[in-house]
């Protein structure tokens, strides 16, 4: 981001959650973002309450299909 759009605040030496603060959103990568949760499989490591994992293959279960949408709740939310 920081080569292609200039967003120095990025930095490779953050963390995840630092970096995606630190992203200028748009409606254009809010997109890009929601089509890519939507599309990639999902990786899971699945532990006990012992702490050790459940058994079986967690890694690239396809994103469940939602039969239903959410009701959206309204806000009362005052512009500011």
């Amino acid at each position: 981001m920081v080569d292609m759009e200039g967003q120095v605040d990025v930095r490779q030496d953050q963390s995840p959650r630092y970096n995606f603060r630190a992203i200028r959103w748009n409606p254009n990568r809010a997109l890009f973002l929601d089509r890519l949760y939507r599309s990639a499989p999902l990786s899971m490591q699945c532990n006990q309450s012992s702490g050790e994992r459940f058994p079986g293959y967690w890694n690239g279960i396809p994103v469940p299909e939602i039969h239903f949408p959410i009701k959206e709740v309204k806000r009362n939310c005052s512009k500011v």
